[in-house]
């Protein structure tokens, strides 16, 4: 199957990613955001190692501090995980009435929709699935080298020297099944279309917002502009970064070395086309950046819809523990030290 995948990386990508096509787009962008309605689904296909557990856990912070809680973050499971809603007619429809009933408890609250979902599956997810919602899409990027180094230390039983695994042959090739999978994982998640072809400046385009690892804060304001009604908070002025993600966080000795380099049986796994598409993905992230917080920027904004009048009965709310993970910890203590309430977000 991934043999008869056709790589289509345009060759127009680098017009698509600087100059006055992307200048053009981002004006599309602005009008099209700011002269729209807040779409009360968002669907987050997310790529394994970019950070999705801890941003996933600030979402649900978000939603602990709005009228209605957890219940609006939706966990897909892995049953719906990767083509199996496109495979399985019944589990497309089970994702569905799960979403559908999520939509219909949250009131008037923006529902999201998490889970490693291939991009021709959460793409596949229509409007008239959910009685005409509109649905938002987002994504957020890493390079393969940094994914790679950080599946080997999420997956390896020796944590103290996974980091140095991905530099040596030997050591990487017994880990090759898995790196294979997560090196394919952001072209699978983010941007191959249903019948297999990969179009890295289309697919980038049908994001509602786009992110980086290596700028939470930024992401959050692209998200908070596309999104506002999922936010009570946005970052300080000036702030970048944020909590680092996973693995990396909870075995920081094996990841001191972050800039170390991978072996060539490592990079030949990463997916055609990947850097260049983490490029696109940056000069797209940037433009969109820079245009948001530049004066008047906030004219490309959606106007956050009203907050609920009153919470949901407790009997359909889904909550979960108040002692979490140490994501959940990291995700907290972010909002408590690096966000401020801003005047434009939801009471």
């Amino acid at each position: 199957m991934m043999g008869k995948r056709i790589i289509m990386v345009v060759a127009a990508l680098a017009a698509a990613s600087a100059g006055d096509d992307l200048v053009a787009f981002v004006d599309g962008w602005c009008a099209k955001t700011g002269g729209s309605r807040e779409p009360r689904l968002v669907v987050y296909n997310r790529i394994e190692k970019t950070g999705s557990t801890t941003l996933t856990e600030l979402l649900r912070a978000f939603a602990r501090q709005r009228v209605y809680v957890d219940g609006s973050v939706v966990n897909l499971g892995p049953a719906f995980w990767h083509d199996a809603v496109l495979t399985s007619p019944a589990r497309r429809a089970q994702l569905v009435a799960n979403v559908a009933n999520a939509l219909a408890r949250a009131a008037n609250e923006t529902v999201v929709a998490i889970g490693h979902l291939d991009y021709g599956a959460a793409a596949d997810l229509a409007p008239g699935d959910f009685g005409g919602e509109a649905i938002g899409r987002f994504n957020v990027f890493r390079s393969c080298d940094a994914r790679t180094r950080s599946a080997l230390v999420y997956h390896a039983a020796d944590k103290a020297n996974a980091t140095a695994c991905a530099a040596t042959d030997d050591c990487s090739e017994r880990q090759r099944a898995t790196l294979a999978r997560e090196a394919s994982a952001q072209r699978d998640r983010a941007l191959t279309a249903r019948d297999g072809t990969v179009d890295v400046a289309r697919a980038l385009r049908s994001y509602d917002a786009v992110g980086l690892v290596e700028d939470l804060a930024g992401t959050l304001d692209v998200m908070h502009c596309a999104f506002p009604s999922l936010f009570t908070h946005r970052p300080r002025p000036g702030a970048r970064g944020g909590p680092r993600m996973n693995a990396c966080d909870q075995k920081a000795r094996a990841c001191a070395a972050r800039g170390e380099a991978v072996s060539d049986r490592v990079r030949a796994l990463c997916a055609a086309g990947d850097d260049a598409a983490v490029a696109a993905a940056r000069a797209l992230f940037g433009a969109l950046l820079a245009r948001i917080r530049a004066p008047g920027g906030r004219a490309c904004c959606r106007t956050a819809r009203p907050p609920s009048a009153a919470a949901p009965p407790e009997a359909t709310r889904k909550r979960t523990k108040r002692v979490g993970s140490r994501d959940r910890l990291q995700a907290e203590k972010f909002m408590r030290t690096s966000l401020v309430a801003p005047s434009f977000a939801p009471a």
